[in-house]
């Protein structure tokens, strides 16, 4: 068995989700979440057709060690594993874990988020962790051949982003991930960039870039494409992650009542925001 094999077992037979047991953190709510509730960005068919383009940039005979950040509810390391993969996931929100008939996010927000059934991957396969403290354990140095984010970066917090990435270097030398990269910033799409931003970023950070065209899934008009070769180490103190959207963060703070913010980001979520802007924007008194 392949030696970084042995070290990925042995560390998730000591943190998965099936011992009960946590990563770097107590369990409560963290702010690198992938906050995807009920609709998951990755459902089961998405992670079908990502098995086949993932799996083909490696060799045909290759089993691929994989660790899926921001996995959600776990349908692709569910799907990726054992066909050419030896997939893992890591998930930052615990209350995906279990079944749930209802959810209030921590912001108190209802978009997107609802009823679920809980994770669908083998639990022995899964932990829960904060992407955002610092990764050390001697046993996941450079363990995967893989990692993968989708629509998760942008629920990073800014100030948090660089101890995201030094982790996903810490990891693995590549990763492929698709980037929410339009419409406004909220409290769970905290980091939006253009994709020019991004690859300025990735220029500081000293990862190797390209834009993937040919990427499977569609239907994530609204995501930029990349994989990326990692630095050995990020040594960065200093990364700029790009300017706040300053004006949304203002109608953030002024949300206070329950109604107003559960009616702005109803509206939103179901395409027809625009229309009723100027509603909105009295309510608020911007």
């Amino acid at each position: 068995m392949d030696s970084r094999s042995e070290r990925i077992k042995s560390f998730f037979n000591e943190y998965s989700l099936a011992t009960g047991k946590f990563f770097q953190t107590d369990g409560n709510v963290n702010r690198s979440i992938d906050g995807s509730g009920w609709t998951p960005s990755v459902d089961e068919s998405v992670a079908t057709k990502l098995r086949t383009y993932l799996h083909g940039f490696f060799e045909e005979s290759k089993i691929i060690t994989h660790l899926d950040c921001g996995t959600g509810l776990g349908y692709l390391p569910k799907v990726l594993h054992g066909n050419g993969f030896e997939s893992y996931g890591v998930e930052g929100a615990i209350y995906l874990a279990t079944p749930s008939d209802t959810y209030i996010s921590p912001q108190g927000l209802h978009d997107a988020l609802g009823p679920h059934k809980g994770m669908v991957v083998d639990k022995n396969r899964v932990l829960i962790t904060d992407l955002c403290k610092p990764i050390t354990d001697p046993r996941l140095k450079k363990a995967f051949d893989l990692t993968t984010s989708f629509e998760v970066i942008e629920h990073v917090h800014r100030d948090d982003q660089l101890k995201f990435w030094k982790n996903l270097a810490y990891l693995s030398d590549y990763h492929i991930c698709a980037i929410h990269v339009s419409n406004e910033e909220h409290d769970h799409h905290c980091t939006i960039n253009e994709p020019k931003e991004w690859e300025r970023i990735f220029d500081d950070l000293g990862i190797q870039w390209k834009r993937l065209e040919d990427f499977p899934i569609k239907t994530w008009d609204c995501s930029a494409f990349y994989r990326l070769t990692l630095p050995n180490e990020i040594t960065k103190t200093n990364v700029n992650f790009g300017k706040p959207q300053l004006l949304q963060k203002a109608k953030m703070q002024l949300m206070k009542n329950d109604r107003i913010r559960n009616f702005y980001f109803e509206y939103k979520e179901f395409g027809i925001f625009q229309p009723i802007k100027r509603r909105i924007k009295n309510r608020l008194r911007l």
